[in-house]
């Protein structure tokens, strides 16, 4: 009989109890009931509180819009057709399922021993116990297909079924067979019901743990730990629980996971060992939250970096706060603008502590020059030095979108494709500290190109252009200012060279809304409106020309389906908006805020 792996099993019970959940008022919060090692956190707090945050979204509309009636009852048909293949195979309505949760859905990876791990998974199940124990009869009626057996255990009193994989069987001709070695611990994992929750785990000790602080009186739990409260309260909007928390301690998890199973050998624990060297051992979590129809936003996501310093290795990603506005000659038609201000001068100093720390004092410099010495240049002075770390990036929609799909749904003799649909047109502009020396280096790159590279005047500039040798793609760059422009659209390069645009990006509406709600001063910015791009796709998928090319006939049959069911353009714009992101540093490391708008504007 063949035996599905542990894990998989674990996973396949998980599957059917995901859905999303519901808190009563008193309820106690998973944090509470999770040990205060615990590497790896998702929650969703209150799915009821999630679907009205919803419903409270433009988006929403979506689902009652009589525009959009056609599309949805094709697609209802379609979830009819899964709803009965569903209800024949486990007793239960699709509607059913999706009633399952009615508390908080946890995920968590959890320290049970030293270098000893666990996944757990936490469940309200509420008033629907009777589709929940269905539930339960299918999984362990596969379990016990694939081999699998099972014993009740009692803890604090709460019955639990611990089920046992089959013990492997051992190779004694194997050339790493070791006769003297303790036999594997069997594979195992478990689950308990009390008060409508459900939890799984892939170790039973980790039930016992969470048993023991299961009424949230216990004076050592997760929701203690001071890095994921330090996290929990900076991504907090509305002074409200989150739709959404998330928490990661990446170098905890991996450490305990290596040392744990005895593998990757002695070069991975070198490699260990070499975090403190770099720094890296002070990077202690990354966590963050989402939520919806928030006061200001439609949604927002936040993330929080947590260390206790930001030195050594971490220095290289050291972002001061500046005003990041988009510079003149990028016009309102653009789609998105990027920038970040990079301390480039202290990312190399970062980079040469670390490196001496592991060589030896002055290596780095050394290494660095003896490397220029190859080179026309100096790496340090004429290239490191030239550049402020600042950058900007500049896109703009696609204009010639349908004319490359007329060729793309042809092929060549070899059958290959004739044609690729565009990319997106952009502009990266790097701040200059000395636009003189760019300029040289320039020249000496036209010099020493051997007529790969061109150089022409233009208004007064030199632009200098090339092609890229992967697919041919016009390759164009130019000193402007105080910044060097690069871009694949060279008439959007020469567009930016004219000087101001009539319409500058930086009074469009959506734009300022958007920059209305970040500091005044922040390291990295970003800013994405792609609705006009958005209803030259829509109308290319309603008109067929994007499955054209698709080379799955069924595929190619469901995605037509959709696209005679999607209205006119002018009925789903409402649900589009904007969105945008910052990040702003403080002593632990940053917050980034992504958000997105419902906005009215142009």
């Amino acid at each position: 009989m063949r035996r599905l792996p542990l894990l998989a099993s674990c996973a396949a019970v998980a599957a059917l109890l995901a859905p999303a959940p519901v808190v009563a008022a008193d309820a106690v919060p998973a944090a509470k009931r999770l040990p205060p090692m615990t590497y790896g956190f998702v929650t969703v707090p209150d799915v009821t509180a999630a679907k009205e945050r919803f419903n409270a979204t433009r988006s929403a509309g979506l689902f009652t819009d009589p525009a959009l009636a056609d599309l949805r009852e094709m697609l209802g048909e379609k979830l009819e057709e899964g709803g009965e293949a569903l209800r024949e195979r486990l007793g239960i309505t699709l509607d059913e399922l999706l009633q399952v949760p009615t508390g908080e859905v946890t995920f968590a990876v959890v320290q049970t021993a030293p270098r000893e791990v666990a996944v757990v998974g936490l469940l309200d199940y509420g008033d629907s116990e009777e589709t929940v124990l269905k539930l339960i009869d299918q999984a362990e009626d596969a379990l016990e297909e694939n081999g699998l057996t099972s014993a009740e255990e009692s803890f604090e009193g709460t019955p639990m079924i611990v089920w046992t994989a089959p013990e492997e069987e051992v190779d004694e001709f194997a050339e790493d067979f070791d006769a003297e070695a303790d036999p594997p611990e069997p594979q195992q994992f478990a689950y308990f019901r009390k008060d409508t929750h459900l939890v799984v785990a892939s170790d039973p000790a980790a039930l016992e743990a969470i048993l023991v602080r299961w009424d949230g009186t216990h004076d050592s739990t997760f929701a203690d730990n001071e890095v994921f409260r330090y996290i929990a309260d900076r991504t907090r909007t509305d002074d409200r629980e989150p739709v959404l928390v998330w928490y990661a301690d990446v170098i905890g998890s991996v450490r305990s996971a290596v040392l744990g199973s005895g593998q990757g050998g002695l070069p991975v624990q070198m490699a260990l060992s070499y975090l403190p060297v770099l720094g890296l051992d002070e990077f202690k979590a990354i966590g963050g939250s989402m939520d919806l129809a928030t006061e200001e936003y439609a949604s927002v996501g936040k993330v929080v970096l947590y260390a206790d310093r930001t030195d050594r290795a971490l220095g290289v990603f050291k972002f001061p706060p500046a005003r990041l506005t988009p510079p003149a000659w990028a016009g309102a038609d653009a789609s998105s603008y990027s920038a970040f201000n990079w301390d480039l001068a202290a990312a190399y100093d970062a980079v040469r502590t670390t490196y001496d720390s592991m060589v030896g004092p002055g290596e780095f410099d050394r290494a660095v020059a003896q490397r220029s010495e190859t080179l026309p240049v100096d790496i340090k002075q004429d290239v490191v030095d030239s550049f402020t770390g600042r950058v900007e990036i500049v896109g703009y929609p696609v204009t010639n979108l349908a004319e490359a799909l007329d060729g793309a749904d042809s092929f060549d003799d070899d059958g290959d494709e004739a044609a690729q649909p565009p990319v997106q047109p952009v502009i990266f502009a790097l701040g200059l500290s000395d636009a003189r020396r760019v300029s040289e280096l320039l020249d000496q790159a036209l010099d020493a190109s051997g007529g790969m590279l061109k150089s022409r005047d233009f208004r007064g500039t030199p632009i200098y252009e090339g092609s890229n040798p992967a697919d041919g793609s016009a390759i164009a760059m130019a000193v402007s200012g105080e910044s060097l422009l690069l871009t694949t659209d060279v008439a959007r390069l020469e567009a930016a060279l004219r000087g101001p645009a009539d319409e500058p990006l930086a009074e469009a509406p959506a734009f300022a809304e958007a920059l209305g709600k970040m500091p005044a001063e922040v390291s990295i910015l970003s800013f994405s409106d792609q609705r006009g791009q958005a209803e030259v796709y829509y109308d290319l998928f309603r008109s067929g020309q994007l499955t054209g090319t698709v080379p799955d006939p069924s595929t190619a049959e469901a995605m037509n389906e959709i696209a005679d069911a999607l209205p006119p353009f002018d009925a789903i714009q409402k649900y589009l908006g904007v969105s945008a992101s910052y990040f702003v540093p403080d002593e632990h490391g940053g917050l980034w805020v992504s958000f997105g708008l419902e906005t009215d504007t142009e």
